[in-house]
């Protein structure tokens, strides 16, 4: 144990327990760590089934067969549409 050049101030059986308390204290790091990355992983699996959901629920699907004059009609015609119902609610129109 002494080969290396190193000073030992303890015996032999204190420096083998030292080693042994690193070794499991390092263990145990890395247990903590690769359950903190399989969370990681699991909420990232969840965020991103969310947002296929999300994109497989939608309207319209994000970049493909997406006309800007659909939008800009659609987005009239319920502006339209909501005023009417305002306008017949408040008696303006008949």
């Amino acid at each position: 144990m002494t080969r290396g050049g190193s000073d030992l101030l303890g015996s032999p059986l204190d420096l083998l327990g030292d080693t042994a308390a690193f070794g499991e204290e390092d263990a145990l790091a890395t247990r903590y760590q690769s359950a903190r990355e399989a969370w990681n992983y699991r909420i990232q699996a969840a965020n991103q089934a969310s947002q296929a959901d999300f994109y497989a629920n939608s309207e319209v699907m994000p970049l493909r067969n997406y006309d800007p004059r659909l939008g800009i009609g659609k987005s009239l015609l319920g502006g339209t549409t909501d005023l009417l119902g305002i306008g017949v609610k408040r008696g303006v129109l008949k």
